[in-house]
């Protein structure tokens, strides 16, 4: 499986969770340009992807603005993105840009903008761990053969989006509380 390891460092993380943008949830971009996928789901040379945003993170919603090149007999509808937490969490979103295309070929997909997962009905994705993990893949791989005997199925170009928004630990949580008493407290006397 090709891996790619998009690691923030730790002072962008506390930088990233302390803003006010998170409180609506922040934007992160991921290019996937140079993925591509070879099989179906699990087949061990499709692009993968570890990225940490973040212990206790919520993903709320998507968006893509992707290029997808098939090669061979494989469709531009069966590229597809499983999107994840690491610890095999109860939410994945198994994401295809090009679904209504069901031919070969090179076609460039949008979302125009990002899609919030509760008005598609799918619950948010909660990242326990903080590492999300994504996987290009074929959602019908093609028998052999039946593409000149090339293996890869496809190229993909530009960016995958993912709005996050930060759960503080319960523990924050308690001491933002007792920081709110004691300045109550201070107040009245």
């Amino acid at each position: 499986m090709k891996k790619v390891n998009l690691l923030i460092a730790p002072a962008a993380v506390a930088a990233f969770f302390a803003s006010n943008a998170l409180a609506t949830g922040d934007i992160i971009a991921i290019d996937v340009t140079g993925w591509q996928t070879w099989g179906g789901q699990g087949a061990a040379s499709n692009t993968t992807a570890s990225i940490n945003i973040g212990a206790g993170s919520v993903i709320t919603g998507i968006g893509w603005d992707v290029t997808i090149a098939t090669v061979g007999a494989s469709w531009q509808s069966e590229v597809t993105f499983d999107i994840g937490d690491s610890l095999g969490g109860t939410t994945n979103v198994f994401l295809s840009p090009g679904a209504s295309q069901t031919t070969p070929g090179t076609g460039t997909f949008s979302s125009n903008g990002i899609i919030k997962l509760a008005d598609a009905s799918i619950p948010d994705i909660v990242v326990a761990d903080g590492i999300v993990e994504i996987e290009a893949f074929e959602s019908f791989d093609d028998p052999g053969g039946s593409d000149g005997g090339l293996t890869q199925d496809a190229n993909i170009s530009g960016t995958l989006f993912l709005q996050v928004v930060a759960v503080p630990a319960p523990a924050a949580l308690g001491l933002l509380g007792v920081a709110g008493l004691a300045g109550r407290r201070r107040r009245r006397g």
